[in-house]
């Protein structure tokens, strides 16, 4: 199975597949992009990546800062808005996302 492959060959196999899927987009065509898509998540799915379908809004807790980083002042129990996902694979977090704190209307 491609887990038990060295990290620089599952590295390699998992580049080549999503760059595949990222390149075939360029010959679908526009109406049909949405279903494009969703074969480029299907296969980062495949490949252990974790496709967010969070909400785009969210209550900070002790935990949040493993998968995000904040963009200014961010307190316990504060609402926020993502505004970018981060990357999981495998459970790993290869990149945090960001978030900020939602500011009440005046």
């Amino acid at each position: 199975s491609a887990k038990n492959e060295p990290p620089q060959t599952r590295d390699k196999e998992i580049l080549s597949r999503i760059s595949r899927k990222i390149i075939e987009l360029t010959h679908v065509p526009y109406q049909n992009l949405g279903a494009g898509v969703e074969e480029l998540f299907q296969e980062m799915k495949n490949l252990g990546f974790e496709i967010p379908e969070n909400p785009e809004q969210f209550v900070w807790s002790n935990d949040s800062h493993t998968r995000y980083k904040t963009f200014g002042h961010v307190e316990l129990g504060d609402e926020v808005v993502v505004e970018n996902e981060p990357v999981i694979v495998n459970g790993s977090v290869l990149q945090k996302g960001l978030v900020r704190k939602v500011r009440g209307r005046s």
